[in-house]
This record gives structure tokens, sequence and C-alpha cells, in this order.
């Protein structure tokens, strides 16, 4: 049994990783027996059944006041996920929050959360970045450290942060890093 905290700033790439914990720890959490018709797990919410339970935290969650802070005790492993600040707060400004005061006191504070998570022995952080530059090695490497087999490729590292860079190469907007499950 294995119980997975996944846990970011908003826009922070947190619900493409819970998809592929869930994905990989066990598929049946994600797709139906024939394992080709997924169930309607987006990442967004806990996932689990009697053996495995992933739960996932956008920071703030839920509420713009909500700032969890898991318990180590409670977890095998916590997942810290980040992604560029600046890249971050525009991404987050754009969806979720027009104010953008408000949404750096919400980054600012869910800094601090992350920041206390990250002292703790089984938190592991993952890196946007460096999923994006080093691709399915990276993914690969990180799952293996915490205990998750990677046979089942759902996602791929899409550079989302282009739209955020002013004079970025690559500044197409392509809608979402979203790949269809195989």
């Amino acid at each position: 049994m294995a119980r997975y905290a996944i846990i970011g700033l908003e826009c922070s790439v947190t619900k493409a990783l819970s998809r592929i914990v869930a994905r990989n720890v066990k598929p049946s959490l994600t797709h139906k027996e024939d394992d080709k018709k997924p169930k309607g797990f987006d990442g967004h919410r806990n996932i689990g059944d009697e053996h495995n339970f992933i739960q996932h935290y956008s920071l703030p969650y839920g509420k713009r006041d909500n700032y969890p802070e898991p318990l180590s005790e409670d977890w095998d492993y916590i997942l810290i996920c980040t992604r560029d600040f600046w890249c971050s707060m525009n991404s987050k400004i754009k969806t979720h929050a027009r104010d953008r005061k408000a949404a750096r006191r919400q980054h600012d504070k869910g800094i601090g959360v992350l920041r206390r998570l990250a002292e703790y022995d089984n938190s592991y952080v993952f890196s946007y970045e460096s999923w994006y530059l080093l691709g399915e090695v990276y993914m690969r490497d990180f799952l293996k450290r915490v205990g998750v087999d990677y046979r089942i490729q759902i996602e791929e590292a899409l550079d989302v942060n282009r739209k955020h860079v002013k004079g970025h190469p690559n500044n197409v907007s392509r809608s979402h890093h979203y790949k269809a499950s195989k």
C-alpha cells in the first residue's frame, strides 16, 4: 500500500503528475477493466482503493484561503511540484485569479507551505522544467524514487511556459499539456 500527497502552487503541473502516478500505481484506478476506456479522473481530486491512495492539492486548495499541510506521518510520499515562479503566476492570473496582488499573496503563502513540507524525509521535489528538458528519463527516475514503476506514459512534457516568456522562440499557443491515454 502506498499513499501519495501531490502538492504545488496553482498552475504547477500537479494535476498532470497526479494522473501519471495514479495510472502507473494501479491502472484500474484510472481505467476500466479493458484498460482502454478511461474513468473520469482528471487528476484534480483524490483517487484510491484499499491498497493505494493519491491526493492532489493545489495551493490554495478549494477556497482561496485554504492551504493544507499534509502531515508527514499520514503519507508514504509527499510529491512537491515546482514550476518557474513567474510562469506559474502568469498562468494562475489567466486561469484562476485576475487580481495580480492577490495572486502574489496566495503564491507567497503557498511557498511557505511547500518549504515546510520539503523538510520532511518523505518529501520529493518534482520539477516541471527538468521533466520538459530531460523528458521521459527524468519522469522514470523520479517515479522510481517514489516507488512507482513507470510503464504507462499518458502525459508528455510540453513547453507550457513559452506563452509566459517574452521573446520565447516557440511562443505559439497550445491549449494544454494533456495527451490522450493509450
